[in-house]
């Protein structure tokens, strides 16, 4: 019953959903933000200019596709994966060009277990913004619980040369040298 509801209301804004949204990867906002983080000179300048950078990544510009956003990612933080999945499949239909929904569907997807699912929507989500540090990280944790290191250490780097100031992802790239060094990984 509760399902058949969430269908109802998701009907109803792709019914009133005006336009096709603006994937806000393309806002001219960006470019400006990637250089500033990428020069910022502490940790804490750099998370601000993160911050501005993830707050322009969420709003597609579409009212129905940000309203949907909105519930996927309070189903997200309650731990209730099928409907945050639910949500975020939805906006991938809708559309198929915003970023974030690929993301937010590959997280869930990686919580869940489904490593192959959630990879291929890292993938889009990196095809549509290829600076999208996130997904980077993603990406190397993927394939970090696919025992390739190798790749896991590459993406984890990669995440770092757009955002130096993910110190989680720094910590995980000096793991993974220390555990590995030389040896074949």
């Amino acid at each position: 019953m509760r399902n058949s509801k969430i269908l109802w209301v998701v009907l109803c804004l792709i019914l009133w959903g005006v336009g096709v949204a603006n994937a806000r990867q393309d806002d001219n906002r960006l470019d400006p933000l990637f250089e500033k983080l990428t020069n910022a000179t502490s940790v804490s300048e750099g998370k601000d200019i993160e911050r501005a950078i993830w707050e322009i990544w969420l709003v597609s510009g579409n009212d129905a596709v940000d309203s949907l956003m909105t519930q996927g990612i309070m189903y997200l933080s309650l731990g209730q994966l099928p409907q945050a999945l639910f949500f975020f499949t939805a906006i991938t239909e809708m559309d198929p060009g915003f970023a974030e929904a690929w993301n937010k569907r590959a997280m869930v997807l990686f919580i869940m277990g489904d490593l192959n699912g959630s990879l291929k929507d890292v993938g889009r989500t990196l095809e549509l913004e290829p600076r999208h540090f996130g997904a980077m990280a993603g990406l190397g944790q993927i394939m970090e619980s696919k025992r390739a290191y190798k790749k896991a250490l590459a993406a984890f780097e990669q995440a770092i040369r757009v955002n130096p100031h993910m110190t989680e992802v720094q910590k995980r790239v000096r793991r993974l040298r220390l555990e590995y060094g030389d040896r074949k990984i």
